[in-house]
């Protein structure tokens, strides 16, 4: 880009950095002592958009050049804001939490960071923190320049990018890094540019027996219109949606009311009838038939056949019926019966030696918790006084238990990572996950 040379009409102030610049056509908007301007692309004075007290950074004109979205530090927080590109009262289109690490001088930079623009002009692009477990973290969001909820592109991390021009693909930067100092620089965390089409782009859904209601809507939506790929095992079948009315004998009925169909139009709701204990009875001759362990085994009713758009069949009838089998891992199903006592157990045992798991770092925890298992052989105990026979699956006790520690003491996030390591289900996507493609820059 060439050098701009402006002037300003508050000459008396002390000239400052000049920064955040984007173009459109003949007209350049930028940042400068935390106001937003316009001036000329072949130079000129300088005219100021924004008059608040607060900072503003990071202006991206629309596609069409009408419209200018920024990032703004008003009372506080940092959000998207939307003002129009010869000035006015900006248009807060986010709302987010104020987070710890959230300064412009941050060598992480502020959070909600404007982008840029889909090419049709309909959102925003952004940068958030929002959704990350540290600092260090950020994801790529769009949200409309009319306000409302943000979208999250299915992205792990993101940063800087850029779409193609019809907007079917992404080039952008997996770590964002526009407030660090590389230039050379070759390690671990140096910037690829990567390339994500969302044309092709996969999203991966797991159920499984236990998966109902809503979360069987939101598969069968994404199976009907060939968006996603189901993994696991049969879905329960969604329930009925009944009312209870009052009669004059002080009894009642249950009526249903609503039935749910997915967009091929099949019913996903499964048969009552004939059950006195619908949901043990189902899972139970679920197991029995051996459906949870061989997509063969499962009963479909060809009646009930349907064809997505792109021409993949699906069936109703009850529950939705994986495209990627995965049967049920009998360890973790065994030790399901055990969760309440080591619960209670490591609820007990936390509590009685706070002070010192309180010194365990996560990386120690992660490298060496419990290493000579004597708090595994202490639970052990416990179970021998209430089982008959020989205790089997230990490294499922193991293992489930570290985890359980993890979450009092560290977090979700932690105990999930411990738990679902060897994970059937996870490792069958990790087979077929879509990787983007990326360029080396």
């Amino acid at each position: 880009m060439s050098l701009l040379t402006c002037s300003f009409t508050n000459a008396q102030d002390e000239a400052r950095l000049l920064r955040f610049p984007s173009i459109f056509e003949d007209q350049v908007v930028f940042s400068y002592g935390g106001d937003l301007y316009t001036v000329d692309a072949d130079g000129g004075t300088a005219r100021k958009l924004t008059t608040h007290n607060g900072y503003e950074m990071f202006p991206r004109f629309s596609p069409d050049g009408s419209t200018i979205a920024f990032t703004g530090q008003y009372d506080g927080n940092t959000e998207v804001f939307l003002i129009p590109a010869e000035g006015g009262v900006p248009l807060r289109l986010t709302y987010t939490a104020t987070l710890g690490r959230d300064d412009l001088g941050d060598r992480m930079g502020p959070n909600n960071l404007v982008i840029g623009w889909t090419p049709d002009g309909k959102d925003i692009i952004f940068r958030s923190r929002k959704q990350s477990f540290n600092a260090f973290r950020g994801q790529l969001f769009l949200v409309s320049k009319e306000g409302g909820i943000p979208r999250e592109i299915p992205l792990n991390d993101g940063g800087f990018c850029s779409y193609s021009p019809d907007g079917s693909k992404l080039a952008f930067n997996w770590v964002f890094r526009e407030f660090r100092t590389w230039k050379y620089y070759q390690g671990g965390m140096a910037d690829d540019i990567r390339v994500y089409d969302f044309e092709s782009g996969k999203v991966y859904v797991l159920i499984d027996e236990n998966s109902a209601s809503a979360s069987e809507i939101i598969a069968g939506a994404l199976q009907d219109n060939d968006k996603g790929t189901i993994v696991g095992r049969r879905s329960f079948g969604k329930g009925l949606v009944q009312q209870e009315m009052g009669l004059g004998d002080g009894s009642s009925v249950r009526l249903t009311i609503a039935r749910y169909y997915t967009p091929t139009g099949r019913s996903i709701q499964k048969p009552y009838e004939g059950k006195e204990d619908y949901y043990n009875d189902s899972f139970r001759e679920r197991y029995l038939k051996g459906e949870l362990n061989s997509r063969d085994s499962i009963k479909v009713n060809d009646s009930l056949r349907y064809t997505t758009p792109k021409g993949k069949i699906v069936y109703g009838g009850g529950g939705i019926v994986p495209d990627v089998f995965v049967p049920i891992d009998s360890v973790a199903y065994f030790g399901t019966f055990y969760i309440s006592a080591m619960r209670n157990f490591v609820f007990d045992y936390v509590d009685n030696n706070r002070k010192e798991l309180d010194q365990i770092t996560l990386e120690e925890f992660k490298r060496s918790f419990d290493e000579d298992e004597k708090i595994l052989n202490a639970f052990l105990e416990i179970v021998k006084k209430n089982t008959q026979g020989e205790i089997e699956h230990i490294a499922y006790f193991k293992k489930y238990l570290k985890s359980l520690f993890a979450q009092f003491l560290f977090d979700d996030n932690i105990f999930n990572q411990i738990l679902n390591q060897d994970d059937k289900m996870l490792e069958r996507i990790k087979e077929l996950a879509y990787k983007v493609d990326y360029v080396k820059q």
